[in-house]
């Protein structure tokens, strides 16, 4: 089978349990949706693309987008295909598509598909769904029926949630490295492989020295960070992404209030595919804030925990790699702890001790600098060397961290 893949407020408010509408509109989940169809049970009101690529139909000069959708409610997947062309009758023309599962990965795998959608008077069609289960491999794919009669489909991905963007600024799926200088310029270094480019670093602005935080992260939804900060006079900033700049015309204050914050960060906490905001009030309290549409949801904040006011250093990203970020902190002895996400809530029983001795550390960040879909560690260490940890499983890489840098003792923020 021949595989394309096409690259395509307010301040602190009082704490209120946290509501889901979409969770009540649909009307089956997880082993109950297979077989079944997404519109028909609703499982499209809350669902978003994993993944997509274009199959190009020459003869007919037609386009056909393929999308691999994933509902958080249903807790299934499955594929649709819609025409891209403005056509009259919009008929399918001999395409088809299908959804497909690896089964006992690691074990005998058996790929298992749903039927095909037939072709049409119609402009888009979906599969039957699929249920999201641990250890399966996922997929969406079609058939050009037209000029090469090729099957394309996109990658296999365990994922059930759009990934987490927290500091890739350039889009392409792997963490690039953001700073504020000691000068208070906002510069924007590529990720190159296993290294910075620094030769090609990207200014995107100056007067940033006296921001009490910044951080980059997808608060839009549309695959590449953003930046958002808290500044000198406690307001806190959202400055989109636009290519390799930022918009600072149509920046957005999305709060007041936030200067006394210990601590604040954004990352995809919700796993629906936008960043929204965490952090640590003057009490030591972890708060997380729902991203509702370029502003924060302050009525349905949720309290995650207290006692983190001694923490030297709290992040936020996706390290377990299911697409919701989770949180990680220096504690005041030193120790790098990562706090799996349980929803609107943190496992804190079964916390991971990733290492010690990162006390001495200037800056410490979570980022997928890797690409593979889980975020690793970065860190300013004492003499202001940056180095990369990825992240092997639910521990840290150390024999072989990757010095990516010299220099950045003096760096404001680091991110």
């Amino acid at each position: 089978m021949a595989v394309l893949v096409a690259a395509l407020g307010l301040g602190p408010a009082a704490s209120a349990a946290p509501q889901s509408a979409d969770a009540t509109a649909a009307a089956c989940s997880g082993d109950a949706c297979a077989g079944q169809d997404p519109e028909a049970q609703g499982c499209d009101t809350d669902a978003h693309t994993l993944d997509d690529l274009v199959v190009r139909d020459s003869l007919a000069s037609r386009a056909y987008l393929v999308e691999h959708r994933y509902s958080p409610a249903c807790q299934a997947s499955w594929t649709r295909i819609s025409v891209r062309d403005d056509q009259p009758d919009c008929l399918f023309g001999g395409q088809q598509a299908w959804h497909e599962a690896i089964i006992g990965v690691g074990g005998a795998p058996q790929v298992v598909k749903t039927a095909p959608v037939t072709t049409g008077p119609v402009c888009s069609a979906n599969t039957t769904m699929m249920s999201r289960a641990a250890g399966r491999l996922y997929r969406a794919c079609a058939h050009n029926g037209g000029s090469d009669g090729l099957d394309y489909c996109t990658e296999w991905t365990t994922r059930i949630g759009p990934k987490d963007r927290t500091s890739d600024f350039s889009g392409d799926g792997a963490a690039d490295v953001l700073g504020v200088d000691a000068a208070g310029g906002l510069w924007y270094y590529p990720n190159n492989g296993t290294a910075l480019n620094s030769a090609n670093r990207v200014k995107l602005g100056t007067g940033w020295g006296d921001w009490g935080q910044v951080m980059a992260a997808d608060f839009s939804g549309d695959g590449a960070a953003d930046v958002l900060g808290v500044d000198a006079a406690g307001g806190l900033w959202y400055y989109p992404n636009n290519g390799t700049a930022l918009n600072s015309a149509n920046r957005v204050k999305l709060g007041t209030g936030w200067g006394d914050w210990k601590q604040v960060m954004a990352a995809d906490f919700s796993g629906d595919g936008s960043a929204d905001v965490l952090g640590v009030d003057g009490a030591g309290d972890l708060y997380y804030y729902p991203n509702n549409h370029y502003s924060l949801n302050t009525a349905n904040r949720v309290k995650l925990g207290t006692g983190w006011g001694d923490w030297g250093q709290v992040m936020a990203a996706d390290f377990s790699g299911d697409g919701a970020a989770d949180v990680l902190g220096v504690d005041a002895a030193g120790d790098l702890w990562y706090y799996p996400n349980n929803g609107t809530a943190l496992n804190s029983a079964n916390r991971v001790k990733l290492g010690t001795g990162w006390g001495s550390f200037r800056h410490v960040f979570a980022a997928d600098f890797s690409g593979d879909g889980h975020a690793d560690v970065l860190g300013v260490d004492s003499v202001g060397d940056l180095y990369y940890y990825p992240n092997n499983g639910n521990a840290l890489n150390v024999g072989n961290r990757v010095k990516l840098g010299t220099g950045w003792g003096d760096w404001r923020h680091v991110f």
